[in-house]
């Protein structure tokens, strides 16, 4: 099994990781949101099916508030 597969939230402490990266990493879950909103019959990431995104993203919104950032909240 390849280290990527092996990667899970869990192994991510995202208080170690720049606010920048931590932007990306919220703008990408709210990316691919969108991708599944426009694509009803596809839903390619199923964002809104796996609880995970949701999670992991609140997450990481929470840590930005911390940091006293500036940022757009994903509409869920």
């Amino acid at each position: 099994m390849s280290d990527v597969a092996e990667l899970n939230r869990d192994t991510m402490d995202i208080h170690h990781l720049s606010t920048h990266g931590l932007l990306m990493l919220y703008q990408a879950v709210k990316l691919a949101l969108d991708e599944d909103d426009g694509n009803p019959e596809d839903r390619p990431f199923q964002v809104r099916e796996n609880s995970d995104w949701r999670k992991w993203s609140d997450e990481i919104a929470s840590e930005l508030d911390q940091r006293g950032t500036n940022f757009t909240r994903i509409d869920w």
